[in-house]
């Protein structure tokens, strides 16, 4: 925009006789070349794009075969089997968070347990007993012929004895089934029989009983952090654009959510664009170029190609 005594020589320029055809071919022209100027910048970038095949590129570079979601996983497994070389898998690892978070979401509620039979998760109460039964039997075998130690073992409603909640599973074991809870929550979108906030949960508690059994040894307790904070951030990229990438409607509205906000911030855009090889962020950039100096549907042709400096401008 002019201001000053441009403004007032060209405001001066617009009344004088014949001056404003002048005016409006030169701004014509000049339109123009930054129309085809832009065009060019955006074909360097990426030939030929539109919302629908940025859209598509963001949903391949997130979710797709070889996607961030697929490099984070391979990275984080990298990562916490470095851990292994200072952990043997056969270290017998107790699970005190493990079985104190599922025990808090399966034991019914006092005075409403129907009630609450009802609303617990099955998946959650199916972990629950296959952990129980998995450290009972570790626990059994640990003991040999020796007597089970006092108060060990509780009786269920119908009579069955029960073990209680203490026991071990190998280290090698715990791992694997944390990696498995991971790569639930790390798979776009939600999953159906658990809800996403208990997963987390449960790879939390997971997590706590592995680093307390790694802080015996200074060197498998720094590489499993090393592991575990590449594992939070990762979720917390992951989280960011998984209501972009899960947008119902097709590619061009991931497109859109991915841009939407932009003018307030672009916290959701740069977790979008960071997530992403090169060559498919030079497809959401030149779709982007393209996109803001497109006239508005009033001023637009049937092809959808004219371009305005005023909305490339604003």
């Amino acid at each position: 925009t002019q201001s000053g005594p441009a403004q007032l020589l060209e405001s001066f320029l617009a009344k004088m006789p014949g001056s404003a055809g002048v005016m409006a071919r030169k701004a014509r022209a000049q339109g123009n070349d930054i129309g085809a100027q832009m065009g060019r910048y955006a074909d360097n970038l990426a030939p030929n794009t539109d919302p629908t095949e940025a859209g598509g590129a963001i949903q391949r570079g997130i979710t797709g075969e070889g996607g961030f979601v697929d490099r984070f996983k391979a990275q984080a497994k990298q990562l916490y089997d470095a851990v292994d070389q200072h952990m043997p898998g056969d270290t017998a690892v107790p699970l005190p968070a493990t079985q104190s978070f599922l025990a808090k979401l399966t034991t019914p509620i006092k005075g409403a347990e129907a009630t609450s039979v009802v609303l617990a998760n099955q998946k959650l109460e199916s972990i629950a007993k296959a952990i129980s039964s998995d450290t009972q039997n570790s626990q059994l075998a640990g003991l040999g012929d020796q007597p089970l130690p006092p108060g060990s073992v509780t009786f269920g409603p119908d009579g069955t004895p029960q073990l209680g909640s203490g026991g071990t599973m190998p280290y090698q074991a715990i791992k694997s089934l944390r990696t498995k809870v991971g790569d639930m929550i790390a798979d776009a979108g939600l999953v159906s029989d658990v809800p996403k906030g208990q997963l987390k949960q449960l790879y939390g508690a997971l997590s706590t009983d592995l680093r307390t059994a790694t802080s015996q040894n200074p060197e498998a307790f720094a590489t499993n952090n090393l592991a575990e904070n590449f594992y939070l951030q990762g979720m917390d990229q992951i989280d960011k654009v998984n209501n972009i990438v899960d947008k119902a409607g097709g590619p061009e509205k991931v497109f859109g959510a991915a841009m939407s906000g932009t003018r307030d911030g672009a916290t959701t855009l740069n977790a979008v664009m960071s997530s992403l090889r090169p060559e498919e962020q030079n497809i959401v950039s030149s779709a982007v170029v393209r996109r803001m100096g497109m006239a508005t549907p009033g001023q637009q042709n049937e092809v959808g190609d004219v371009f305005s400096t005023s909305s490339f401008l604003t």
